[in-house]
């Protein structure tokens, strides 16, 4: 049936989700496929072409929402250089623009995901939220009434240095689930050890403390694979914090409502609103 629909890219290090969505509702997606990234932008363009028809089936694309790890250049309309993904300055929207002759949001992915949380999840009844996303590296974004707030450089809070020793230690060199690994010699999901988890805590309190003490978010949602374990370490996580705030309320920390399929209900809400296909909970102004 040819309707109109929207189609969303999640790129990721080892894969690519497309999924689509009617134009009115960006946050329910009607069907997903996922595909292996492959190692070059070039390679990746019959890949994405050959699961774009297959989902679409003949529908009319109105809008497509593409998210991928940082760094991003909005202007451009190109992928940088993550160090998860080995695409140099790729210009993905406008070889999308190309091929359907319809608008195309890029978004990084962490920024993508907290446009999903602040208009639809954990974050929708909040003006200011921070969003953190802790998976294979850390990514951070604030938003104010359901969008981001625009950065010079489209930063990322996981750079953040922690210590003043040489060599400086990032926070995600500390706390993402690649330091994970890289301490325990497993993901996140085999971690039973409650010992462990009360040390990736105190590691990851002070990240988060010193991002709030910057920012002073009224919420602070936690995504990425790693939060998917949040009842095992949340506990720990509250009491490092409280020795590490003591004089003011902390933002309450809470879990992400879409984990998995953030990133692409944040790119699709973002294309509909830019397209004006939708009446989002919190619109543009």
């Amino acid at each position: 049936m040819n309707q109109p629909l929207l189609l969303g890219i999640d790129i990721g290090g080892t894969k690519i989700r497309l999924a689509t969505a009617l134009p009115h509702a960006p946050e329910k997606l009607l069907y997903t496929i996922t595909i292996p990234t492959p190692r070059s932008f070039a390679d990746a363009q019959p890949d994405i072409l050959q699961a774009a028809h297959i989902l679409l089936e003949g529908s009319t694309v109105v809008g497509i929402g593409v998210s991928s790890p940082g760094p991003v250049d909005r202007k451009r309309g190109s992928i940088g250089h993550p160090t998860n993904l080995h695409w140099t300055k790729a210009p993905i929207v406008a070889w999308l623009k190309k091929q359907w002759q319809c608008p195309v949001e890029l978004w990084n992915d962490a920024t993508a995901a907290a446009i999903s949380e602040a208009q639809f999840g954990s974050a929708r009844k909040y003006r200011y939220a921070l969003y953190v996303s802790v998976s294979t590296g850390i990514g951070t974004a604030l938003t104010l009434d359901g969008w981001p707030l625009p950065g010079l450089h489209n930063q990322e809070g996981g750079r953040m240095i922690l210590g003043l020793d040489e060599p400086y230690t990032t926070f995600q060199a500390t706390s993402s689930g690649t330091a994970i690994v890289k301490e325990y010699g497993h993901i996140a999901a085999k971690i039973r050890n409650p010992h462990h988890w009360t040390a990736i805590s105190k590691r990851l309190a002070v990240g988060l403390h010193n991002l709030v003490v910057a920012a002073d978010p009224e919420i602070i949602v936690l995504g990425g694979g790693v939060s998917l374990h949040h009842k095992r370490f949340f506990p720990a996580l509250s009491k490092e914090i409280q020795k590490l705030h003591p004089l003011y309320p902390f933002p309450p920390i809470v879990p992400a409502h879409a984990i998995e399929h953030a990133p692409l209900i944040g790119v699709l809400a973002a294309v509909s609103d830019s397209a004006g296909l939708a009446s989002l909970p919190k619109p543009r102004v």
